[in-house]
């Protein structure tokens, strides 16, 4: 019996109740112009300028290093840093004094630069230390300034529910899939269905980073840490970024001894733990296919032909995966042969279940093979009789 997923009958049913921690209430606007006042009363930091990159071109920086640091990776960290500045940064700052812009964004890039000069200067300059560290004062305190001018506030919205996009399996062992709208290779199958062709192609046995090799194998792993979850009631940060890698972060977060971060929010939980077995469940039957056929590979190459090597198509007909089609229309298509019984509640509540002819491992002669596309009316003529 396939469970019935109340959660399919209004896609409104299933969000995901994150937060957006990075809206700091700002938002800048771009093309905004400098009033002259504040070029006026500033001109002392764009005459300074020149100067400035004068004297940082000027220094002999691999000398200076070796008279100043003994430790050679913050030697070599200094270096790379003056190097980079001088060639990513100082041509614009040259190219702004040469024309000078006065939208907010253009010279608020050139103070920045001009602030990093004053802080490398501080530090190599000690005679002059209170000098530098004055003008890189005066730099913050003008970029401050010019964020008035450019920055509209606003008081930021930090909910930030994540609607499933209308995409979902269910998996042969009963869990809800969603396939997300992005393709992060922790939730979307199709990364790992081509590292599982990469090592059948190559002959290698089939594996997961993600998982030791204390597993007899990757479906295994996968169910394993599925049972994990289920006892302990919660998934930590760790897996929300593995398997959904969403910017903004889960509400309800708490610390399992006060270190590592978890969240019990019901359809977080819920939707990792349908990732992890669709995982789970394609992984298993692969590794099936590399014990009980005789060549994988050729056996591989059967199935992306019968197929026409559409990973829905795999995940339904080969991985007993049942596809929903259209929550709106209410259709699944599933290769489950006793259909009619296993869906009796989903067939009840008005859905159309749609059936494909299953593409199944021989165990007998060791190849895959696809049931024939008139087997149910086979099936119901024999019924019958």
């Amino acid at each position: 019996m396939i469970k019935y997923f109340k959660e399919l009958e209004n896609r409104n049913n299933y969000y995901l109740p994150l937060i957006n921690i990075d809206d700091n209430g700002k938002k800048e606007v771009y093309d905004s112009i400098v009033p002259s006042s504040f070029i006026e009363k500033n001109a002392e930091l764009f005459s300074i300028g020149p100067s400035l990159i004068n004297i940082f071109n000027n220094i002999n920086i691999d000398e200076w290093c070796n008279n100043s640091f003994e430790n050679y990776e913050i030697k070599s960290e200094f270096i790379s840093e003056y190097y980079r500045i001088q060639e990513d940064e100082l041509p614009y700052a040259i190219v702004f004094l040469n024309n000078i812009n006065i939208d907010c964004r253009s010279i608020i890039n050139y103070l920045n630069i001009m602030n990093k000069l004053s802080i490398f200067f501080k530090d190599m300059f000690s005679h002059n230390k209170e000098v530098y560290e004055l003008f890189s004062k005066k730099f913050k305190r003008a970029i401050k300034k010019i964020e008035e001018y450019n920055t509209i506030e606003y008081q930021p919205k930090k909910e930030d529910l994540k609607y499933q996009p209308d995409s979902w399996y269910i998996t042969p062992n009963n869990y809800l899939y969603n396939t997300g709208n992005s393709d992060h290779k922790g939730r979307d199958l199709l990364f790992n269905y081509n590292r599982i062709c990469s090592s059948i192609n190559n002959s290698e046995p089939i594996k997961n980073p993600q998982f030791s090799s204390k597993y007899t194998s990757v479906s295994e792993a996968f169910l394993n840490k599925s049972k994990d979850i289920e006892k302990n009631g919660y998934v930590t940060i760790g897996d929300f970024k593995t398997y959904l890698n969403y910017l903004s972060q889960p509400m309800c977060l708490e610390k399992i001894d006060n270190v590592i971060p978890i969240t019990r929010e019901k359809h977080v939980v819920q939707i990792i733990l349908g990732v992890i077995n669709a995982q789970a469940s394609m992984y298993n039957f692969f590794e099936d296919l590399c014990i009980n056929t005789n060549n994988p590979k050729e056996e591989l190459e059967k199935i992306e032909m019968l197929t026409n090597n559409n990973i829905g198509d795999i995940l339904v007909r080969c991985c007993g995966f049942h596809k929903v089609e259209s929550t709106v229309d209410k259709t699944i298509t599933t290769s489950l042969i006793n259909y009619e019984e296993a869906f009796i509640e989903y067939i009840d509540r008005g859905w159309t279940i749609s059936f494909v002819p299953p593409i199944i491992i021989d165990e007998y002669d060791h190849t895959v093979k696809e049931y024939p596309a008139d087997f149910l009316k086979i099936r119901k003529i024999l019924k019958k009789n």
